[in-house]
């Protein structure tokens, strides 16, 4: 049920699909199980895919006679996958006193939903909008979460959150957007651009609010977040993302090849430069810990703890 109290300080809205069975208790809401739950896990494990995605359904042009309402067959060579799909319903956010009476679903509540994307590697949705593309729904997250790490840091991201001016917040509620969306781009080389441009925003969301003194050129900017941040470098899978996005931006290529052409770096550099987003996400919002300080350029879990301190 999506709610919005007179008094413009409580609001709730559902969101979808999050395979988790639990309530959520964060500073200033929390996150229930929805009515919903059971039939939306039905729903995922009928159509996701054997990859771990859901994909867009596939749609078709009905005609309809206006005069009645009734709809005919399906019109031939009219099938395609769908623009966009609604999420899969499976929970409901409350905010127990909003920051402001615009819509929560582009603020308090985008804010929560988003980092819960980032912690479960996947992509979540409200009700009332739309996914484009296909949605991550994995069996496992890559980030182990520790014990109390899950509400401790929404509640010290989202108290951070509400003490920054309106343009900061709605900065960084895009940059969360934006990384979840990466996920679903099919091409690694577009997905590696996704995230770059996250990497940028964040490198300008830093200065603007701060925290790092100036801004430097491309080459430079992961070392200068790095070295601030305390988050750990890999010279060489550094210098091989400054020169991929250079190549890519520049002259239209990879390693001299048209993008997609031939087996290319991107495929593992995307996700190296998701997982190095994903430390950077949680460090400008204050909330350093081993996560932060942990290797980025591998695959495998990592594990996620409470942070060690707290910098508002």
């Amino acid at each position: 049920m999506n709610s919005t109290h007179q008094n413009c300080a409580e609001a709730s809205w559902d969101f979808g699909f999050l395979r988790y069975p639990h309530s959520i208790q964060f500073e200033g809401g929390s996150v229930e199980v929805g009515e919903q739950y059971a039939a939306a896990c039905e729903e995922i494990d009928k159509y996701r895919h054997r990859d771990g995605n859901l994909y867009p359904p596939i749609q078709r042009t009905v005609p309809i006679d206006w005069q009645t309402g009734e709809h005919g067959d399906p019109l031939e060579n009219t099938e395609r996958p769908a623009r966009v799909f609604p999420p899969p319903l499976s929970h409901e956010i409350f905010i127990s006193s909003r920051i402001d009476d615009g819509d929560i679903r582009r603020g308090d509540a985008a804010l929560i939903v988003h980092l819960l994307a980032l912690l479960f590697d996947t992509r979540l949705q409200f009700d009332g909008w739309r996914f484009d593309g296909k949605v991550p729904i994995p069996d496992k997250s890559s980030i182990l979460l520790l014990r109390g790490a899950l509400e401790d840091s929404l509640s010290a991201i989202y108290q951070n959150w509400r003490l920054w001016s309106e343009s900061h917040r709605n900065f960084f509620v895009k940059i969360l957007y934006m990384h979840a969306r990466a996920k679903s781009c099919e091409w690694s080389w577009y997905r590696f651009l996704t995230e770059y441009m996250v990497l940028d925003a964040i490198h300008r969301f830093s200065v603007q609010r701060g925290i790092l003194k100036n801004e430097v050129k491309h080459r430079d900017r992961i070392i200068q977040m790095c070295e601030q941040f305390e988050v750990p470098q890999d010279a060489r899978t550094i210098e091989s993302i400054v020169s991929v996005r250079n190549e890519l931006i520049h002259e239209a290529s990879i390693e001299g090849a048209l993008p997609g052409t031939r087996t290319d770096d991107t495929f593992h550099l995307s996700k190296w430069l998701g997982r190095l987003n994903s430390r950077l996400i949680f460090a400008v919002s204050g909330y350093p810990n081993e996560f932060v300080r942990s290797g980025w350029w591998f695959f495998g879990w990592q594990r996620f703890n409470k942070a060690d301190r707290n910098c508002r």
